[in-house]
C-alpha cells in the first residue's frame, strides 16, 4: 500500500521542464518551454523548405513572351532577307538598316540624293496646256553619287496619272553639290491640283 501511495505521491508532483533539445543547423539548441508536436500555425517561415506539395514558379510565362518575341524578330529577319529588294526599292532609308544588320543588299538608285520638285500647268506660245515640272537634285552624301535618270509623275483630279522620264545633265554630283532640273508634258485640256512625285531609274 504505501509503494502504492508514494508512486501516486510522485505522478501528483509538478514537472519542471528543462527544456527540449531539438537538433538544428551544426548542434543541439535548447528549446525552453514545452516542445509541442505537430505542424506549427502561421504558415512556414521564409528560406525553410515546404514539404508535402508542389511548389510553383512564375518562370514560365516569361520564358514564353521570351520565345514569341524570339520568332518574331527570326520571322522578320528571314522576311527582310527574302524581301530586301523590294523593301529597299520603295524605302530607300531601309538600306543602311538592313546592312547593319547583317542582310546584304545593293544600294538603291539615287540613294543619299533628295529630290525636290513642282508642277504647274501653264500655257505654251501656242496656247496649248502643259504640265511644267522644275525642282533640284542635291547630294547629301559624303561621297560623290551617281545621278539616275528621273521617272515623273503628274497626277491631278480631272485626268489619269501621266507619266514620262527625264534625263539629268549632270551625271554624278560632289558632295552637298546640287542640279536643277525642268521638263514640260503638252495635254490636251487644263488639268487641276497638280502633284508631281519623282522616282529614280535606271539610265
Amino acid at each position: 500500500m504505501r509503494d502504492r501511495r508514494a508512486r501516486g505521491n510522485e505522478a501528483k508532483r509538478p514537472v519542471i521542464d528543462s527544456g527540449s533539445v531539438v537538433q538544428r543547423g551544426s548542434g543541439p539548441v535548447i528549446a525552453r518551454g514545452p516542445f509541442r508536436h505537430g505542424p506549427i500555425r502561421g504558415g512556414p517561415i521564409q528560406g525553410d523548405s515546404v514539404r508535402g506539395g508542389p511548389v510553383r514558379r512564375g518562370g514560365g510565362a516569361g520564358a514564353v513572351k521570351f520565345l514569341i518575341l524570339l520568332g518574331l524578330l527570326g520571322g522578320g529577319y528571314y522576311a527582310a532577307g527574302i524581301y530586301r529588294e523590294k523593301i529597299v526599292e520603295t524605302l530607300p532609308q531601309a538600306y543602311p538598316v538592313l546592312k547593319a544588320i547583317g542582310i546584304e543588299v545593293a544600294e538603291p538608285l539615287g540613294y543619299g540624293l533628295s529630290v525636290e520638285s513642282r508642277a504647274d500647268r501653264v500655257r505654251d506660245e501656242n496656247q496649248q496646256w502643259v504640265i511644267y515640272v522644275r525642282g533640284k537634285i542635291t547630294n547629301k552624301l559624303d561621297r560623290r553619287t551617281a545621278v539616275p535618270r528621273l521617272q515623273i509623275t503628274v497626277t491631278s483630279k480631272n485626268a489619269r496619272p501621266v507619266v514620262w522620264t527625264l534625263l539629268p545633265e549632270l551625271a554624278s554630283l560632289a558632295p552637298g553639290q546640287e542640279t536643277a532640273f525642268q521638263s514640260r508634258y503638252n495635254t490636251p485640256f487644263a488639268l487641276i491640283d497638280l502633284r508631281a512625285q519623282i522616282k529614280f531609274v535606271k539610265r
